[in-house]
């Protein structure tokens, strides 16, 4: 069952190994691109759309290299137990099928 704030889901590409999904939550400003395994099933979101979808405006990596990123990074696994690279990673998402 989906959640209520998902407003689409979408599979944007799919190759051997992974399935490139991208969700529209209601309240985000721009769609979240999610990579899964095929056998693990574990789901990888995408740095930039994730900070894109927050509000964001330029590139992430940027942002993690400012004053702010790094005070965000550094309380991240503190709240949360989990690094912040583990959830989110710098996906290369292909654009289309067979492309």
């Amino acid at each position: 069952m989906e959640s209520d704030l998902i407003t689409e889901t979408k599979v944007i590409y799919e190759d051997d190994h992974y399935v490139y999904w991208e969700y529209t939550l209601e309240g985000y400003k721009a769609p979240i691109k999610v990579r899964q395994d095929k056998e693990s099933f574990k789901v990888v979101i995408d740095q930039q759309s994730i900070f894109e979808a927050s509000g964001g405006q330029g590139n992430v990596d940027d942002f993690l290299l400012s004053d702010e990123g790094l005070d965000m990074l550094n309380g991240w696994e503190e709240k949360t137990g989990v690094s912040f690279f583990q959830m989110y990673e710098k996906l290369e998402i292909p654009e289309k099928n067979g492309n």
